[in-house]
């Protein structure tokens, strides 16, 4: 309610969202990408070292890891 007394529509952002992201029964097929089911970490530093170090360390915690040595090759081999 506002503060005269009218009566306002409130709309739940989330369901409407998760209704948009339902597939509608279209004739074309649509084919979805797989789900990561391991989480990806991207290690940019520019000590090789460290780079090792880390990504063993996340490896035997079970996640996926890619290096860059520096922004731009963390930007040029972004899987995003």
């Amino acid at each position: 309610m506002q503060a005269n007394g009218k009566v306002v529509l409130i709309l739940n952002p989330v369901p409407l969202t998760q209704q948009a992201a339902q597939p509608q029964n279209f004739s074309a097929r649509v084919i979805a990408e797989p789900v990561r089911k391991t989480p990806l970490i991207m290690i940019v530093d520019d000590s090789l070292t460290v780079r090792k170090i880390t990504t063993r360390l996340l490896t035997r915690v079970g996640y996926d890891v890619i290096t860059a040595k520096d922004g731009v090759d963390a930007l040029e081999s972004s899987p995003i």
